[in-house]
């Protein structure tokens, strides 16, 4: 090599160490500037649905690899796998007949050979995530600007806060370069950040090559000082791992990324934690209808109200918009046993009330007494459902970010998916006496059923026939507590103007 070959390399080194030590006034845009609708915008100036359809079909027409491969990625974008593996094929094949030269490629806005690999893999994972649907109930749909959507999550204080990331309170660490959301715990000591981190090159790299980032989350508690611990990294989270959010109980890490295993674009991914020690299982694709070709961003959980929420692009809206979906959350995962076109339907949430009808599980699974219920019956089961989902909806769009949890002194049960957890949930003064005395019963026979429970594991293990008088006085008395707590009830029903 000549010296003035090397005098140019070490410009180049110098300038690109530069750009790179000025990482963090990048990276806010750099999570942006990717992604199908970036791309769509970048080749065919717009992204715009109704607009680049015709685009990408009259590309196709021409012969272009650009037709077939973004008519493979839009068939994915509409949950059309067949489809999708048919252009994806069409796309090999014009590559095929393609001279192997620069000239002949110097065109296309991607690289065609690594795309053929890429986007198998991701018509794969969709294919398997679409055959694994999940069944949710989507009560709400809020558009939001993409720039903040975050802003726009109402989440009490019990699930923590999102936050931008200039809120992170410690020094940027040289040419590290940060993501774009933060999370913040209730009690504020423990916080997390997307962040690409150096890695060490090897003994023998040249002294002027350009660093390399790998993406991760850093994480950090504040001190019993106030001060902050040095930030920990995860490591296997994927390319462009951002936008995190943990579980209230410190065991569900929930993020952004893009690269393996991933549907296309950005996709929700879910890693176990174990609280205690910190360390993190291999993290799973969230499946959908969370993830999609497009970029999906962020799944934030509110357990106190029982509902979740997902940013996606899968619209890709003008004006920079995106949606944000609340959800409701299940104690266990259903898979949803509709069509395919059905499944479409409630991937896509054109209208999120598709997922207001019950799937063909949730009928299988209902109970004699509804199933014995005429249609009129049947319909009108089904309005209280979507009116309670439309009640629910419009409390959790009241919640104030970062309003302190509600009081959980009990759980009485009200029409409309609704419940009265304390005192606080009532108005008048005889209602709020009744919920108190309530509370107070249901203590009694919770103390009264774990004392009848240990005398019937001692009688099992050595028994007596005093132990047998004992057991059935309580069970007696359980019995009538029951009772009283059922006639107590119905007292606060009628004083709250239910059942009349």
């Amino acid at each position: 090599m000549t010296s003035k070959h090397k005098d140019f390399r070490k410009a180049i080194g110098r300038a690109a160490i530069a750009m790179l030590a000025a990482g963090s006034a990048m990276s806010a845009s750099a999570a942006k500037d990717s992604g199908l609708a970036m791309e769509l915008n970048r080749v065919y100036g717009t992204s715009d649905l109704a607009e680049v359809r015709p685009l990408v079909e009259e590309a196709r027409k021409a012969g272009g690899l650009d037709g077939w491969f973004y008519s493979a990625k839009l068939a994915m974008l509409d949950f059309n796998y067949a489809e999708a593996q048919r252009c994806y094929g069409e796309f090999k094949k014009a590559y095929a007949r393609l001279p192997k030269n620069k000239a002949a490629l110097a065109d296309y806005p991607f690289d065609p050979q690594k795309q053929i690999d890429e986007l198998q893999s991701e018509i794969e994972e969709g294919r398997q995530q679409f055959d694994r649907f999940r069944d949710i109930v989507v009560i709400d749909a809020v558009e939001v600007d993409r720039d903040d959507f975050f802003r726009h999550l109402r989440l009490p204080l019990s699930a923590g806060r999102v936050v931008g990331i200039d809120e992170v309170p410690v020094a940027e660490s040289g040419s590290n370069s940060r993501g774009e959301t933060a999370f913040i715990s209730e009690d504020g000591d423990f916080m997390m950040w997307g962040e690409e981190v150096k890695v060490d090159p090897d003994d023998d790299a040249d002294e002027y090559a350009i660093p390399e980032f790998e993406s991760t989350i850093a994480e950090l508690n504040r001190l019993a000082d106030g001060s902050y611990s040095e930030p920990r990294y995860v490591d296997g989270l994927g390319d462009g791992a951002d936008f995190p959010f943990l579980s209230a109980d410190g065991t569900m890490l929930y993020y952004s990324a893009t690269g393996e295993n991933s549907a296309g674009g950005r996709d929700i991914f879910v890693a176990s934690r174990d609280p205690q020690t910190g360390e993190y299982l291999q993290p799973v694709n969230a499946g959908f209808p969370f993830n999609s070709a497009a970029d999906d961003y962020m799944m934030a959980i509110d357990e106190e109200n029982g509902v979740g929420w997902w940013a996606t692009d899968r619209h890709m809206l003008p004006d920079n918009k995106i949606m944000l979906y609340v959800y409701i959350l299940s104690e266990s995962r259903v898979n949803f046993a509709g069509s395919d076109e059905e499944k479409r339907e409630r991937a896509l949430l054109d209208d999120i009330r598709v997922t207001w009808r019950p799937s063909a599980t949730v009928a299988d699974e209902s109970d004699d007494d509804e199933e014995e219920l005429d249609q009129s019956e049947l319909e009108a089961a089904q309005a209280a459902r979507e009116k309670g989902y439309e009640t629910l909806a419009d409390e959790i769009r009241a919640i104030e970010p970062g309003q302190k949890p509600r009081r959980h002194d009990c759980r009485i049960p009200l029409p409309g998916l609704k419940y009265i957890y304390s005192e606080d949930d009532v108005a008048t003064q005889e209602q709020k006496s009744l919920v108190a005395d309530y509370i107070r019963l249901e203590k009694q026979l919770a103390a009264e059923e774990n004392e009848l429970d240990t005398l019937r594991r001692n009688y099992a293990s050595a028994g007596s026939q005093g132990d047998t008088a004992a057991i059935l006085r309580l069970e007696k008395s359980v019995a009538d507590r029951r009772l009283a707590l059922t006639a107590h009830l119905s007292r606060l029903y009628r004083s709250l103007g239910i059942g009349k």
